[in-house]
C-alpha cells in the first residue's frame, strides 16, 4: 500500500526485487564485446542498487568504460556516474557530465520534473564539493520540482536543504525537513540516503547540546547500515565520523578508537568534507591527549594535504584551527 501511495510499483521496483548481479556481469560481457548499448541497457536495470548500497568505486569502474554521449542516453547510469564521480572526488568528470546534460535539457526544452531529476544528481556533486550555499539553493528548487512519487530523489533534496539550514544555525527547520526525508529513504531502502539523513540529524542534535541523543541515533543507524549493507564497504562512514566526535565528547575513547580503525580510511576516501574534517579532528585530539603529539600533527598535515588536493577548504580550516589549539595547549 505504501509503495502504491508513493507512486506505484515503478517508483521502487528496482529495490523490490533481489539484486540481479548476473545482469551486471552480462553487461561487462557486452562491454568486452564492444556492444555499448546492450551493456548500458543491462547496467541501467541494476545500477540503482549499487547507488543505494554506496558501491561507488564499482560504479566508477563501470561507467569509465562508456563515452559520455552513450551515458546521456541512459538516465539511471548517467545519474549514477555523476554521483559516483562526485563522491569519489573526480569533480571534473562529474561536472563535465552535468554540463552535457544541461545542454541536452536546454535543447529539448525540458519540463520541471526533468530538471528536478537532473538537480538530484547535481546535489551529490555540490555536497561532495562542500558548496553549501549552492546546495541549499538547488535543494530548495528540487523540492518544488519533485514529488513523493520520486521517493529517494526527493529525500536527497531534503537532506541537502537540511545540511544548508544547519550551516545557517536554523536547527529546528532542518529537523522538520529531515523528518520528511526519513520515511522516503526507508521506503526506498537507500542506505546511502539514510546514512546522510542520520548524519545531518546528528549535527542538529549535537549543536543543541543533545549529545546522548545524537549517539543513540547514530549508533542505531550505523548498526542498521552494517547489517544491511550487502557488501557495501563504505556505507556509513559519515555516520561513523559524527559518532566518533560524539563519543569523544563523552570520553568513550575505546569505542571511538574502534570506529576510527574501521571507518577513517573510508571517510577520507568518499565522505563529505565536514565528516572528513570531524573524523580527523577527533582522531588528532585523541592522539594529542595520549601524548602522541607527532602523530597528531601528522594527521592534521594529512588533512591539510587532502583539503588542498581536492579543493575542500573546510578540511584545511578545521586542521589549521586544531593545530592552533594544540600549540596553545603546549604553551
Amino acid at each position: 500500500i505504501q509503495v502504491c501511495r508513493a507512486g506505484g510499483e515503478g517508483a521502487v521496483d528496482h529495490l523490490a526485487r533481489p539484486f540481479d548481479d548476473g545482469a551486471r556481469r552480462r553487461a561487462l560481457g557486452d562491454l568486452d564485446a564492444g556492444d555499448l548499448d546492450a551493456a548500458a541497457t543491462l547496467l541501467d536495470s541494476v545500477i540503482d542498487h549499487l547507488v543505494a548500497e554506496e558501491r561507488l568505486g564499482l560504479i566508477e569502474h563501470h561507467v569509465d568504460q562508456f563515452p559520455p554521449a552513450t551515458l546521456l542516453g541512459y538516465d539511471k547510469v548517467f545519474n549514477a556516474a555523476v554521483i559516483a564521480y562526485g563522491f569519489r572526488r573526480a569533480f571534473d568528470k562529474a561536472n563535465n557530465l552535468l554540463e552535457l546534460r544541461d545542454r541536452d535539457l536546454d535543447e529539448n526544452r525540458a519540463g520541471p520534473r526533468e530538471r528536478g531529476l537532473h538537480n538530484h544528481a547535481r546535489l551529490f556533486v555540490l555536497a561532495a564539493q562542500d558548496r553549501v550555499q549552492e546546495l541549499g539553493e538547488v535543494a530548495l528548487e528540487s523540492m518544488g520540482q519533485l514529488s513523493e512519487r520520486d521517493g529517494f530523489k526527493l529525500a536527497v533534496a531534503y537532506n541537502g536543504r537540511a545540511l544548508y539550514l544547519v550551516a545557517q544555525a536554523q536547527f529546528e527547520e532542518a529537523r522538520e525537513i529531515l523528518l520528511k526525508a526519513r520515511p522516503l529513504h526507508d521506503l526506498d531502502g537507500s542506505l546511502f540516503g539514510q546514512a546522510y539523513q542520520e548524519a545531518v540529524h546528528s549535527m542538529v542534535l549535537s549543536q543543541q547540546g543533545r549529545v546522548s541523543d545524537a549517539i543513540r541515533g547514530l549508533s542505531t543507524a550505523l548498526r542498521r547500515t552494517e547489517e544491511e549493507a550487502s557488501g557495501s564497504a563504505s556505507a556509513g562512514s559519515a555516520i561513523a565520523a559524527y559518532l566518533v566526535e560524539a563519543l569523544y565528547e563523552q570520553n568513550r575513547l575505546e569505542e571511538a578508537e574502534a570506529l576510527i580503525h574501521d571507518y577513517a580510511p573510508l571517510a577520507e576516501q568518499q565522505a563529505i568534507a565536514d565528516a572528513v574534517a570531524v573524523m580527523v579532528q577527533s582522531t588528532a585530539r585523541m592522539a594529542f591527549n595520549r601524548g602522541e603529539e607527532g602523530e597528531a600533527e601528522d594527521l592534521l598535515d594529512r588533512a591539510i594535504y587532502l583539503g588542498y588536493r581536492h579543493a575542500l577548504p573546510r578540511i584545511v580550516d578545521y586542521a589549521r584551527a586544531e593545530l592552533v589549539r594544540q600549540s596553545t595547549l603546549k604553551g
